[in-house]
């Protein structure tokens, strides 16, 4: 049974209960599917609204904490995600921080327009999460992302291209990208970024078609290519991002 995965990265502030609310309701909305747990610990024990609305949950960073992990999973299609965020942009010793949020997708537990349903949910994410980099794919396709000496640095290198893959208005701007996507269906949004999609659907996209985009965007931005980058070489310093 394969899974989709898909991984959003932001430094927008994420501690307001005003960010969840909406984000919460339209996540529902989209899967027709009601939110079944959502809790600080796994295994998961806590259900949804149990004590306090789940946006306000999400928020509500305890004394002197400044890192706040929550997990969650809707009740039918059993849809898993976790968010991992700060509640400063910067840590103590004056590094940028960012925030991502994760899906985990069963496909076969959508019964209907599983995919555009997938794509609706990066889209409104990016968006409403103003994320800076975002992908979507098969878990299978992210293997050679965990090597035994490397996993990916934010700040040296991006993941890669696959099936889903955003760029924020920045990113766009730093690789020309709008020229070099001839041939390949691309979307943009209202705040200049644009999401890249390889193919219909993830089956049958072969990976040599996204290492060539890689190549044609800037080979050494994507981590296939990037082992002796510089901090802030290839890609954008984090402090930098908006």
């Amino acid at each position: 049974m394969n899974t989709i995965i898909l991984r959003f990265i932001s430094r927008a502030n994420w501690q307001p209960e005003s960010v969840w609310n909406g984000f919460l309701e339209n996540l529902e909305e989209c899967f027709e599917d009601k939110i079944y747990k959502l809790d600080d610990n796994d295994p998961m024990r806590r259900k949804s609204n149990e004590g306090c609305p789940d946006g306000e949950y999400i928020s509500k960073f305890k004394a002197k904490q400044t890192y706040r992990v929550v997990f969650g999973v809707l009740f039918k299609t059993k849809v898993e995600f976790d968010i991992s965020y700060h509640c400063e942009s910067i840590d103590s010793y004056g590094e940028p921080l960012f925030n991502s949020i994760s899906f985990h997708i069963k496909s076969s537990k959508i019964k209907n327009n599983c995919f555009e349903k997938i794509i609706s949910l990066f889209d409104f994410t990016n968006m409403q999460l103003k994320c800076f980099h975002s992908f979507a794919d098969y878990d299978f396709k992210f293997k050679h992302l965990k090597t035994n000496d490397r996993r990916v640095n934010i700040t040296k290198e991006l993941p890669g291209i696959f099936w889903l893959t955003y760029f924020n208005k920045q990113y766009v701007d730093l690789f020309s990208l709008k020229e070099k996507l001839d041939g390949i269906v691309f979307k943009e949004n209202e705040v200049g970024g644009i999401v890249i999609q390889m193919s219909e659907t993830p089956d049958g996209l072969a990976e040599k078609h996204c290492i060539e985009l890689e190549q044609k965007i800037c080979s050494r931005a994507f981590f296939r290519n990037s082992e002796l980058n510089q901090s802030g070489e290839h890609v954008i310093p984090l402090e930098e991002i908006i």
